[in-house]
């Protein structure tokens, strides 16, 4: 019982601090719900969410945090954003930057840390470790 409640208070913590920090514990919340019907069984449970902690991570380290948009004399403004893993510039006239990039990011840092949880257990049972 003690699971649901504490998989419940990080969900509603995570929806209730949504537009500053609730994305990723909002989702880690969701997670912890889905795969609580599994979480006596290891290799569901532990590839499954910290796939979910691998997609927060690989989109907060890759997602540009701030932007500002200078001009000088009137002329076109440039816009830079830092973030990080550093600054990035956006051509002339584009003042928001993409997101896509981060979230192919978070995807793929989510599946190479979700397989590779899986391959180290599957690894694991096979040479008869814990």
């Amino acid at each position: 019982m003690a699971y649901w409640i504490l998989a419940l208070l990080v969900t509603a913590f995570g929806f209730v601090t949504g537009f500053s920090i609730g994305q990723p514990i909002f989702l880690l919340g969701l997670a912890l719900l889905v795969l609580g019907r599994w979480r006596r069984n290891a290799r569901i449970f532990w590839p499954g969410l910290l796939a979910v902690v691998g997609f927060d991570l690989g989109f907060v380290l890759t997602a540009p945090w701030i932007c500002t948009a200078t001009s000088f004399d009137l002329g076109p403004s440039v816009v830079e954003c830092w973030g990080a893993l550093g600054s990035t510039r956006l051509p002339d006239g584009v003042m928001n930057p993409p997101r896509e990039p981060a979230i192919r990011a978070a995807i793929a840092s989510a599946f190479v840390i979700g397989a590779g949880t899986a391959v180290i257990q599957a690894l694991r049972a096979r040479s008869g470790g814990p």
